[in-house]
């Protein structure tokens, strides 16, 4: 009912980040369809997209970065992937 439009439109995002009172610089988004990676990046989310077996084929050219998969993906990586091309800060833990 919160949600008028469905995916790729950006309302899920954007209800999201309302209801967590973040903006779309402190989130990110990691897809495995071409729709879902539009309504990220609406919303004006970073978005990573991991293709599977099914949707690899697909055109995932709006993410800004695509992944085989999330092996080994850590906060080291996810800090130096946006470090070259995204505002999003993040924070390790010590």
């Amino acid at each position: 009912d919160k949600i008028k439009h469905v995916k790729p439109a950006p309302d899920a995002y954007v209800y999201a980040l309302a209801q967590m009172g973040l903006e779309p610089h402190e989130v990110l988004a990691i897809e495995d369809t071409p729709v879902s990676i539009a309504a990220a990046k609406a919303a004006g989310i970073y978005c990573i997209a991991t293709p599977g077996a099914t949707t690899g084929k697909q055109d995932f050219s709006q993410a800004d970065c695509v992944l085989k998969d999330l092996t080994g993906l850590d906060l080291v990586k996810l800090g130096e992937l946006f470090s070259k091309d995204s505002q999003l800060s993040l924070a390790t833990a010590s």
